[in-house]
Order: structure tokens, then C-alpha cells, then sequence
């Protein structure tokens, strides 16, 4: 798949490459690729067209990624109003859950995730794993 998205993009023109929609997605690839969170999260939130949509088929797996490296890198401890922010979820509430869900460790007060114990949680997290189930019917 990479090497046939490889090809395409040679053989579009400069015309092409410039076009607002085509430098967006290439931009929300490059971001994905190597971790920038906050740009690709930012993109994602930008949503244009359908690609929100389509992103949102694996929009876990892509939060998962985006938790082992702010786990990694981001002190102590990281608030869950920040984190529902960084990773575009509609409301703190939803962030909440999707941490419960992915077994998270917060800290006692429950208002902060507790980074370093949350690290080994999201390093070899299960759902790295699940295949991708599209409801989308094209």
C-alpha cells in the first residue's frame, strides 16, 4: 500500500501538489509519520471534506500511538483537559472514557493521567493490534 501511495504521488503534477486538498492530506500523512500529535490532531480537527471520516475508522489506534509518545515525554503527569484537547476529542467526558477503556492509570485525584505508570500501559497497548472495521459504505 505505502509503495502504491509512493507511485501515485510521483506522477501527480506540480498543479496537483499544490492543490489546498492535496497538500492537507500529504500534510496529515508527513505529521502521522513521525509523531507530531499536536499537527496532526490540529489537522484533524480542521476536517476537511470526508477525511475526518475517514480518519475517525482508526482514530483509537491513532490515539493509543499519540498517548505512548506524550506518556513518554511529558513529565509526571499530564491533565485530562489537555489531553482531551491535544487529541481532539468532543469533550473532556469522551476522554475520560476512552481513558478508562485503554486502562489508564490517573493520578489519585483523578484529574491527571499518571504518565510513567500510563507508559507501559500504552507501549504494547492491545489495540495497536485490532484490525481496522470501516462502518463507512462507499
Amino acid at each position: 500500500m505505502r509503495m502504491d501511495l509512493n507511485k501515485l504521488l510521483m506522477n501527480l503534477t506540480n498543479k496537483e501538489l499544490e492543490h489546498e486538498d492535496v497538500v492537507y492530506a500529504l500534510n496529515l500523512r508527513k505529521s502521522n509519520e513521525i509523531g507530531n500529535v499536536k499537527k496532526f490532531f490540529n489537522l484533524y480537527k480542521e476536517g476537511r471534506h470526508m477525511c475526518a471520516n475517514l480518519i475517525d475508522c482508526f482514530i483509537d489506534r491513532l490515539r493509543i500511538r499519540a498517548l505512548q509518545i506524550l506518556t513518554k515525554g511529558f513529565g509526571e503527569k499530564s491533565s485530562i483537559t489537555w489531553i482531551s484537547e491535544m487529541l481532539a476529542f468532543k469533550n473532556e467526558e469522551e476522554c475520560r472514557k476512552f481513558l478508562k477503556e485503554t486502562d489508564a492509570v490517573l493520578t489519585e485525584d483523578g484529574e491527571c493521567l499518571a504518565n510513567k505508570e500510563s507508559y507501559k500501559v500504552y507501549a504494547d497497548h492491545p489495540w495497536l493490534q485490532r484490525k481496522i472495521i470501516t462502518k463507512m459504505h462507499i
